[in-house]
């Protein structure tokens, strides 16, 4: 929960304290002072200056597109970085919508991100630095950084970092061996935090604010519904089973998904109906038949494979797949990925 006026209070001692706290000469080590504050359920998020209240950053994890957060304006240096602590994941993928997602005519009257700089820290909570609003760490920055290129397109966009695991492990070691060196403090919560800048952006139309709506990792997939749509209250195959149909409040056997070459198999519907899991076999089967898995969104009414080969950069189309409940209602999708491991993702 956001905690109203001492959220921004909270956020602008937080863009005060992420300044340098000391440096050793002999290893070239600059710490940083990072505070994150306890701002949502899905991720603990800074930013260094908070421009505009009506648009705040918290929307970027709303999981809803026709929000967004204003992140100044493309006529002005006074660009805020946003820093996030990044999921404990090998390989993190960061998927970001770059703009104003309410529609296609207000993303384009907007100022979008056009390149974004990406920064890694490890950093280390210090045992006790920990108050009732967030967590104060000590980070020091991987010395290597990501430029990325974001086409000006209308949509959620997929960013793999471009940095080798190996690399990023041995930083972190030598960071926590540093710290325990330098501070001679119990070590608390240890964990990679991400920095991202905007440093070029596309001239909105209309107005020059920059805007970015949602950010998220590989460790959730979010489907926001393109438009108010009555949830499904029956899930099922036509006789010939090569169609997937719903009826909700306003209409029966509405069509969801049709191929007459397959022959169609329901999994699993998961308990909120706002997903389904359904196997897909020829319909003329010749020699040995191939077996795919389709994940379906019954709100927006498509299937997702393609969505999640990329947001997850692992998961490979037609693969195995089931639903797994998790506690307050949560819905997580576990998978067969390419390295032949199973990995889970929560769907939102």
């Amino acid at each position: 929960m956001i905690r109203s006026g001492l959220y921004y209070k909270v956020l602008i001692f937080a863009a005060a304290i992420l300044t340098a706290k000391s440096v050793s000469a002999q290893q070239q080590t600059e710490w940083v002072d990072i505070f994150l504050p306890d701002t949502t359920e899905y991720v603990q998020f800074a930013v260094s200056n908070v421009v505009n209240h009506r648009y705040p950053p918290s929307n970027l994890f709303d999981t809803k597109l026709n929000t967004c957060w204003v992140n100044g304006s493309d006529k002005s240096p006074d660009i805020s970085s946003i820093f996030l602590k990044l999921p404990k994941l090998n390989d993190i993928v960061i998927n970001i919508f770059p703009g104003y997602g309410k529609s296609k005519e207000i993303f384009y009257q907007n100022a979008r991100p056009k390149e974004i700089r990406l920064s890694i820290f490890a950093a280390i909570n210090p045992d006790g630095y920990v108050s009732e609003i967030g967590t104060l760490y000590k980070a020091v920055q991987f010395p290597q950084e990501q430029i990325v290129h974001l086409p000006d397109s209308f949509g959620i966009q997929s960013i793999s970092l471009t940095i080798l695991q190996e690399d990023l492990f041995e930083f972190e070691n030598l960071i926590y061996d540093l710290f325990n060196s330098e501070f001679k403090m119990p070590q608390g919560e240890e964990c990679l935090i991400l920095k991202l800048e905007i440093i070029e952006s596309y001239a909105g139309s209309k107005y020059d604010d920059v805007c970015i709506s949602e950010i998220f990792f590989n460790d959730c997939f979010i489907s926001p519904p393109l438009q108010k749509a009555n949830p499904a209250e029956n899930v099922y195959l036509n006789a010939a089973e090569n169609e997937l149909l719903l009826d909700n409040s306003v209409q029966q056997g509405e069509v969801v998904y049709r191929d007459t070459s397959s022959v169609l198999q329901i999994m699993e519907v998961s308990d909120n109906k706002k997903w389904a899991i359904i196997i897909s076999m020829p319909a003329e089967i010749e020699g040995r038949a191939e077996t795919s898995y389709l994940l379906f969104d019954l709100v927006n009414k498509k299937m997702l494979n393609s969505q999640l080969e990329r947001y997850t950069g692992s998961y490979f189309p037609g693969n195995a797949m089931y639903f797994e409940s998790g506690g307050s209602g949560r819905i997580y999708l576990t998978y067969l990925a390419k390295d032949g491991e199973y990995s889970k993702i929560e769907l939102r």
